[in-house]
């Protein structure tokens, strides 16, 4: 989700910094769009970071969990909130896995880090 996300304001920002050199005139077209890229990117980058939160984390899978469960009921039971009810908190599990291992995964990388650099 967030590889989507950032490709869709990646793809936003470069179209925007297009329509910027089309209405922008000599030299200081140059140095304006540098500059209003820099803050782009910048800004893109907080949006990736905010969008990565565990509130949106289980937020999503609670969300996949109700419409994916609700499709699955309707389709094998007949019953729609049976299988919302049924799929939502295996749902939210698996978002907490998620976060568990990327948690796991970023302080092992911390580990190696303070390993190579206490060798050095």
């Amino acid at each position: 989700m967030e590889r989507v996300a950032y490709s869709v304001l990646k793809q936003t920002n470069a179209f925007a910094n297009r329509m910027n050199l089309l209405s922008a005139d000599g030299d200081d077209a140059t140095t304006a769009t540098d500059n209003e890229s820099s803050i782009q990117s910048t800004q893109l980058d907080n949006i990736i970071q905010s969008a990565s939160s565990p509130k949106l984390l289980y937020g999503s899978y609670a969300l996949g969990g109700l419409l994916g469960g609700g499709v699955a009921g309707f389709l094998f039971q007949g019953k729609p909130f049976a299988g919302a009810i049924m799929l939502t908190p295996i749902m939210l599990m698996v978002g907490k896995m998620e976060l568990s291992l990327e948690e796991y995964k970023s302080e092992r990388l911390q580990q190696l880090l303070d390993e190579n650099n206490a060798k050095k």
